[in-house]
This record gives structure tokens, C-alpha cells and sequence, in this order.
């Protein structure tokens, strides 16, 4: 019963995790500068933080760790970023991704991890119909 238990708390432990990092941006090659980026399998999970120049690195039990073998629904969450108009200095938060990557059942970004670190960039939708944000991003 023991080794049951233990094997059961294992799952997704097996092997070296592999470091995976990339860039995330939109269609017109702009990056998605912010946001949280995730790979799940419903037994492993990593997230990395998106930097302002779209890129990021996973991890699954702390920061930039990587992530075990396998294959990987991906989406993003934390996916607004809170924009003040110079002009009015009204403050709102602006939405950076297409609805549909904000879960993994209707991103369809899917990724196999296999055992060697690697790059990985994904292309997602604007958030509005437009191919605009709402209010332009301040270049950094």
C-alpha cells in the first residue's frame, strides 16, 4: 500500500526536468508583453512569467526549474495589464490575449516536451476583433 501511495505522488516525476523557454507574440510579430504562460498535462504544471519583450522561462516547483518530459495543453493566464492615460490619468486594465488562450481546453497550443532544453514561441490572437489593443502598449 505504501509503494502504491508513493508511485501515485510521483507521477510526473520521473526524469531530469527540461529547462524550456521561448517567446510569445501576436500575429503582426509584436510580443505579448505580459501575462503568465502555462503548460499543464493534468499531472504536471509550470508556469513562466511573460517579460514586456514576450519572452519567459518555465518552472514547475520554483522559478525557471523546467518541466518534466511529455506532452502539454498550453494558455495563458494573469493575462491584463493595468494602463494609465498620460492625458486623464485614469487608470483601467487592458486585456492582452484573445479570450480563447485563456484555457486549456480552447487554446489548442499543445507541446511535446522531450529531453533536452529548448526554445519554444507561440503565436496568440489580439484580444479584440480589431487586431488592436484597446489602448496602445508603451514601448519599454
Amino acid at each position: 500500500m505504501l509503494s502504491l501511495l508513493f508511485s501515485a505522488f510521483c507521477v510526473g516525476c520521473g526524469g531530469e526536468n527540461v529547462q524550456i523557454s521561448g517567446k510569445v507574440t501576436y500575429y503582426d510579430g509584436k510580443p505579448m508583453p505580459g501575462g503568465v504562460i502555462c503548460f499543464d498535462n493534468g499531472q504536471t504544471s509550470a508556469i513562466g512569467r511573460i517579460k514586456d519583450n514576450g519572452t519567459y522561462t518555465l518552472g514547475s516547483l520554483k522559478a525557471r526549474d523546467g518541466i518534466p518530459p511529455g506532452p502539454y495543453n498550453v494558455y495563458f493566464i494573469n493575462t491584463q495589464l493595468l494602463e494609465t492615460d498620460p492625458q486623464s490619468g485614469i487608470s483601467k486594465n487592458v486585456e492582452l490575449v484573445s479570450p480563447k488562450f485563456k484555457r486549456s481546453a480552447t487554446s489548442g497550443l499543445k507541446y511535446e516536451v522531450m529531453g533536452r532544453a529548448t526554445g519554444v514561441d507561440f503565436t496568440v490572437d489580439y484580444p479584440t476583433q480589431t487586431g488592436f489593443l484597446e489602448t496602445p502598449i508603451a514601448e519599454g
